[in-house]
């Protein structure tokens, strides 16, 4: 069985409020009803990811960081759902509409385009071989630095973006091996088979 690598980045510290711009809108299907949990990426339009997070139990979410330029881009997805990228003026969206995926059925083969994002419990959980699809990707370190909520700067550094610090687990465990970002540039990219993004710490994982 070939053996897969799971890194987890974790927010250590809480946004900052004082200097903090906010997006908020709601996530609805084409019957205008709410879309629990689907999940929420925010980048600029020259594809820079600037925060993610995902929506209530009405549909509604609100995306905060320290600096959202205008216009920008969503990227919105949820399980059972084709992911829209809608263009934004404004940061009070409204209603982003997602219609519902059909699978196209064959005598034999059944397709669907994975969504990058999924909630699953306290995280926001990327499908590493839908971060790779279509991109020049060599190692674990380009993985996650394709995620949507993960900024990369200088190509030797990856935080979540509007936070003052991040932790980078590796199979839920800190790593101790030295470097871990240099631990992931040797890493290749198949080993990955999901990036997490989780934002309180659990006991068990030992981070200070």
């Amino acid at each position: 069985m070939k053996k897969t690598t799971l890194i987890t980045l974790l927010l250590l510290l809480l946004f900052v409020q004082s200097k903090a711009q906010t997006v908020t809108g709601r996530i609805v299907d084409s019957e205008k009803q709410s879309v629990v949990m689907a999940t929420i990426a925010l980048q600029t339009l020259d594809s820079i990811n600037i925060c993610a997070t995902t929506a209530d139990a009405d549909g509604r979410f609100v995306l905060t960081a320290d600096s959202i330029p205008l216009p920008f881009r969503l990227i919105v997805s949820s399980i059972g759902y084709e992911t829209v990228m809608p263009e934004c003026a404004s940061y009070a969206v409204g209603d982003v509409v997602l219609a519902t995926k059909t699978n196209v059925l064959g005598d034999v083969v059944v397709k669907s385009k994975r969504p990058i994002l999924n909630v699953q419990g306290d995280r926001i959980v990327a499908d590493a071989s839908s971060i790779i699809k279509g991109r020049i990707v060599t190692c674990a370190f380009d993985v996650a630095k394709y995620v949507p909520g993960i900024l990369c700067k200088n190509d030797n550094e990856l935080s979540l973006a509007g936070t003052m610090s991040t932790t980078v687990l590796v199979n839920g465990k800190v790593w101790n091996g030295g470097s871990v970002l240099e631990y992931l540039k040797t890493l290749p990219a198949e080993k990955v088979s999901k990036v997490e993004l989780l934002y309180n710490a659990s006991p068990d994982m030992h981070v200070t």
